[in-house]
């Protein structure tokens, strides 16, 4: 899926690093805009949303520990070319919310369900070694807290949809 990285004109590991972070993104946001063009709906393109995004953290298991590390830093590092990425995918979120919003569905601020879906998702994603080693202690009393990535992206559609469309009162989506 990721394709190599051109080197001709990377000098040091700062340009190298902002150059796969770009990709990596541009990579994303083209499959996520490839696939809302296909979704018969608005509950069909937050489908296609939610689990292009959490495919990506599942296949790229370093971008969450990236993304969070920037923007601990206030996104000082975060250059033009990978802050378009970035605007590419906050758009395929709005462009999701917007289409809700002109089929009846209440209308959210996009940024706001942009950021729950990334925060979820990275957290998810970068807590899965200490869920592994908490289900083994036991205090943890049988609790499960291995939740797979589809369930994760499950539960966010489910929670969304029943913000996206009360209609749909936290049914399945």
């Amino acid at each position: 899926d990721s394709g190599p990285v051109e080197v001709c004109n990377i000098t040091n590991k700062e340009q190298l690093y902002e150059r796969i972070l770009s990709e990596h993104l541009n990579q994303t946001a083209k499959r996520i805009e490839d696939s809302l063009e296909q979704a018969a709906d608005a509950r069909d393109g937050l489908k296609r949303l939610i689990h292009g995004l959490a495919d990506k953290f599942e296949q790229s298991p370093l971008l969450p520990r990236i993304m969070m590390q920037e923007m601990a830093r206030g996104g000082e590092q975060l250059s033009p070319p990978v802050m378009a990425n970035m605007a590419r995918l906050i758009r395929c979120t709005a462009s999701v919310v917007a289409r809700a919003s002109e089929h009846g569905g209440v209308r959210i601020n996009p940024i706001a369900v942009h950021i729950s879906l990334i925060s979820s998702l990275a957290v998810y994603a970068l807590s899965a070694p200490i869920r592994r080693k908490a289900t083994a202690l036991p205090q943890a009393l049988g609790l499960d807290l291995n939740v797979n990535t589809p369930d994760m992206a499950e539960y966010l559609l489910t929670m969304l949809s029943a913000m996206l469309f009360p209609e749909n009162k936290g049914g399945q989506p």
